[in-house]
């Protein structure tokens, strides 16, 4: 059994917030992480997951869950007022303790590698993590919505 200073968290905001049986059925595949949370909101079209995992696992689930939410999740049928970019809109990993920050920073970037090179999804780092001072903050990358993601 991991010690629950030891887990890590992650938000996975999916692009989808009014169709209850999907949303369940997401729920399940961010294994092994371990489900959490969920709030979905049908007005803005979006859901926030929040899992938690020990590192290694968290990586692994954020992995699947991509896999099953861009799977699922149609794009061209969304509604809601909320920007986005994508069906998996962004997957933030959140440390609780300063000593956790080297952990949650790998498996964000080892989530995101995956996701990008296995999953062929475009990708982007935000945050401390941003590798472009453009892409530092959220609305950033949201600005412009999928259309202008192209030219990122």
């Amino acid at each position: 059994m991991t010690d629950a200073a030891d887990m890590l968290l992650a938000v996975p905001n999916v692009s989808e917030g009014s169709d209850p049986e999907l949303l369940a059925r997401l729920q399940g595949s961010f294994a092994p992480a371990r489900f959490v949370d969920l709030h979905a909101d049908a007005d803005h079209g979006r859901s926030v997951f929040t899992l938690a995992a020990p590192q290694g696992d968290l990586a692994e689930g954020l992995v699947a869950g991509a896999r099953a939410v861009i799977e699922a999740v149609d794009l061209t049928r969304h509604e809601g007022s909320h920007p986005h970019v994508g069906a998996l809109d962004v997957m933030p990993v959140v440390y609780l303790h300063d000593d956790q920050r080297g952990a949650a920073c790998a498996e964000a970037i080892t989530a995101a590698a995956v996701i990008g090179d296995d999953l062929g999804v475009p990708v982007f780092l935000y945050g401390e993590l941003a590798t472009d001072p453009a892409h530092r903050e959220r609305a950033d990358l949201r600005r412009g919505g999928r259309r202008a993601l192209a030219g990122r």
